[in-house]
């Protein structure tokens, strides 16, 4: 469900762009998840978005969208990046800094109203990003190429990147060999686009404990 002028669910799941935004409301409608507002830091223009305005973001919607009170549960997204405890923390500033309750820790609920969760990408607590949770989904479609691309990487030694780049890398070039039609097809569009859906299966296995987060609000 995308952005809206007025919100009527009770639960928001705040990204940080629109590539995460295709990602998760995609998600939601395969595995047939209860549906919520999925908005994104970039806003209505699309620009300008990243992990670093979720409060000023929060703060807006607060002030400006109308049926902001019907909302009892907000779920912020962001990437890992070189750290999960950093990117974790300096959410967490940012929350307190617009006057909303930060929660204790990564999928743990806040006491304020409405109720925040921040769902950090991976979950697991490494390097990373959106991408980076594609590649396993990815990978079960290239599968036997899955070894070509690795041995490009290694041939260009970008096997030896720092994780959360090597992942960007290994996806580009999946998704380029997977594309004849446009080889450089954004990540939004494979999301959003049903006939290229195939290229990250969002039914695969590696994807459930993200579903399952999504799953325990109530929409």
């Amino acid at each position: 469900m995308s952005e809206r002028k007025q919100f009527t669910l009770s639960s928001i799941l705040l990204c940080e762009g629109k590539e995460d935004r295709a990602f998760f409301e995609a998600l939601i409608a395969t595995r047939g998840i209860t549906p919520m507002h999925v908005v994104t830091t970039q806003g209505e223009t699309e620009s300008g978005g990243g992990n670093s305005k979720f409060g000023n973001t929060l703060n807006g919607l607060r002030a400006n969208r109308r049926g902001f009170t019907l909302i009892r549960d907000v779920l912020i997204v962001s990437d890992n990046d070189d750290s999960q405890e950093n990117s974790f923390q300096a959410i967490c500033n940012q929350l307190s800094g617009s006057g909303f309750a930060p929660p204790p820790a990564p999928l743990e609920r806040s006491t304020g109203n409405p109720r925040i969760t921040i769902m950090m990408l991976p979950l697991e607590d490494e390097p990373g990003h959106l991408e980076s949770v594609c590649v396993p989904a990815a990978r079960s479609v290239y599968h036997p190429t899955t070894t070509a691309i690795d041995y490009f990487a290694a041939m260009l030694r970008a096997d030896e990147w720092e994780v959360r780049r090597k992942a960007k890398f290994w996806l580009r070039v999946a998704l380029a060999a997977g594309c004849e039609k446009d080889p450089f097809v954004y990540l939004s569009k494979v999301f959003s686009d049903p006939k290229l859906n195939g290229l990250i299966p969002l039914g695969h296995n590696s994807l459930d404990p993200i579903a399952d987060v999504l799953s325990s609000f109530r929409g």
